[in-house]
C-alpha cells in the first residue's frame, strides 16, 4: 500500500500538470442559489403580508394549531375567538332580519342586491377564515419553496406586487361603495330591529349595524389578495419553467427531459393541493354575480326602479359583479393555459428533425396526454368545464342585449 507521502506527491504532480482528478467546487453557484432562495422567501412574505395583517384586523386569522407558549398568546387566542363568535352571531342575526323584511321593502330590487352582496361578503369571510384556519398562507410558502427555485416569481416580482396591490385597492373600493350604498339605504329606512320596540336610538342602531357590515365587507380585499397572489405565483412558475425549457439546448436527452417534467410535476402538485379551494372561491363569486344580474334584470322589478339614486346603485352593482366575473374567468383561464403551456415546447422537440434519445418522445407524449385529460390539472367552473377566456366575451354579449332590453323599462 503506498504511503501517505507518496499519494500526496502523486496528487501534486497531477496538479502541476494542470489536470485536476476531482471536480472543482463552484461556490459562487451555491451562493447564488442561497441568494435566490432568500429573495424568494422575501417576495412571498411581502405578497402575503397585506392579507395577513387585514385578516388579523377583522379577527379571521385563527390557526388550527395555535401557539400556547406564553400567557399573552393564550389571552389573545381567547379574545380572538370571543370576538369571532360575537361577529358571526351579529352577521347572522342582521342578515336574517334583512331577509325577513324583503317583501315589505319599497325598494325591492336594491334590497335584494344588497342582501346578495352581504351573502357574498359572508362567503368571503368564511373563505378567509378557512384559509387561515388551515394555515394556507404558511403552507403555500412552504410548498413553493420545496417544489421550485422560484425563478419565475423573482423575475416577475414587480408584476406580482403591482397586481396584488390592484386587487387590494379594488377590494377596498368595493367595501367603500357597498358600505355607502348600505348606509344611504339604511339611514333612510326603518331598521328591522325597531319593529321589536327596542329602547335604542335608531341612529345608534344604524351605526352599529353599518359597522358590522363594514367589517363583513372587509373580507373582500383579503380574499382578492389571496386569490391573486397565489394564482399569479403559480402562473409565474409555470411560465418560467417553460421559458427555461425553450432556452435549453440539451432537451433531446432523456435525463434533461425527465428533469423538466419532474420540475413541472412538482409545481403541478402544489396547484393540486390548492385547486379545490380556489375553484370553490371562484364558483361562489360567479354564483353571486349571476344572482345579482337576475335580480337587476328581472321584469318583475321594472316598477321598482324610480329614483335616480337607486338606479345608479343598481347599475354600478351590475357593472361591479360583471367585472368580478370577468376577472375570475380571466384568472381561471390564465392558470389553465399556464399549466398546459409546457406541452407546446415539449411537443416541438418531438416534431423537430432531430435525433432524440430513446424514450424521449414516448415520455413527452405520455405527459402531454396526462395534462390534457386530467381534470385535476385545471380550474373548473362548478366542476363541469374549465375556465376559458371565451366566457368573458359571451358574458359581455349577454349583458349588452340584456341592457338594451331593459333600458326602455327603466326610462
Amino acid at each position: 500500500m503506498p504511503s501517505k507521502s507518496a499519494n500526496s506527491h502523486f496528487v501534486a504532480d497531477i496538479c502541476a500538470d494542470g489536470e485536476m482528478p476531482f471536480m472543482q467546487l463552484n461556490f459562487s453557484t451555491y451562493e447564488a442559489a442561497i441568494a435566490l432562495q432568500t429573495r424568494l422567501i422575501e417576495q412571498l412574505s411581502r405578497l402575503s403580508r397585506p392579507s395577513n395583517v387585514l385578516g388579523a384586523v377583522i379577527q379571521a386569522r385563527c390557526r388550527r394549531r395555535p401557539d400556547h407558549r406564553t400567557p399573552a398568546q393564550k389571552i389573545f387566542l381567547v379574545v380572538n375567538w370571543t370576538t369571532l363568535v360575537i361577529l358571526s352571531f351579529l352577521f347572522t342575526v342582521s342578515l336574517v332580519l334583512e331577509v325577513s323584511q324583503v317583501r315589505t321593502s319599497s325598494h325591492l330590487c336594491l334590497r335584494i342586491i344588497l342582501i346578495i352582496v352581504r351573502i357574498e361578503a359572508t362567503f368571503a369571510f368564511v373563505c378567509v377564515f378557512i384559509w387561515f384556519w388551515n394555515e394556507g398562507n404558511i403552507k403555500i410558502r412552504e410548498d413553493i419553496l420545496k417544489s421550485t427555485n422560484g425563478v419565475g416569481i423573482v423575475k416577475k416580482s414587480a408584476i406580482l406586487h403591482g397586481q396584488n396591490k390592484i386587487a387590494i385597492i379594488y377590494g377596498f373600493l368595493r367595501v367603500a361603495f357597498y358600505a355607502s350604498a348600505y348606509g344611504l339605504f339604511q339611514f333612510h329606512h326603518r331598521h328591522p330591529l325597531l319593529n321589536f320596540q327596542l329602547s335604542v336610538d335608531p341612529n345608534l342602531l344604524n351605526v352599529i349595524f353599518l359597522s358590522i357590515v363594514i367589517i363583513q365587507f372587509a373580507a373582500f380585499p383579503i380574499l382578492f389578495s389571496i386569490f391573486t397572489y397565489v394564482l399569479l405565483c403559480l402562473i409565474a412558475e409555470f411560465e418560467g419553467l417553460s421559458e427555461d425549457f425553450e432556452g435549453d439546448e440539451n432537451t433531446y436527452q432523456l435525463p434533461v427531459i425527465r428533469h423538466y417534467l419532474f420540475a413541472h410535476a412538482q409545481i403541478l402538485y402544489v396547484f393540486h393541493k390548492f385547486r379545490t379551494y380556489f375553484a370553490q372561491v371562484g364558483n361562489g363569486f360567479v354564483l353571486c354575480a349571476i344572482c345579482t344580474l337576475i335580480a337587476a334584470l328581472h321584469p318583475s322589478f321594472n316598477d321598482i326602479i324610480v329614483e335616480w339614486k337607486t338606479t345608479t346603485i343598481i347599475i354600478i352593482a351590475v357593472i361591479d359583479h360583471c367585472l368580478v366575473k370577468n376577472l375570475i374567468f380571466g384568472f381561471g383561464a390564465a392558470v389553465n393555459e399556464s399549466v398546459v403551456s409546457f406541452s407546446e415546447p415539449t411537443l416541438r422537440i418531438v416534431a423537430a428533425n432531430r435525433v432524440l434519445h430513446e424514450e424521449v418522445a414516448s415520455t413527452i407524449l405520455g405527459y402531454h396526454t396526462f395534462l390534457k385529460t386530467s381534470r385535476k390539472s385545471r380550474l373548473l367552473l362548478f366542476e363541469l368545464c374549465p375556465y376559458k377566456r371565451q366566457y368573458c366575451f359571451i358574458l359581455m354579449v349577454f349583458l349588452i342585449f340584456a341592457a338594451l332590453w331593459k333600458l326602455p323599462s327603466i326610462t
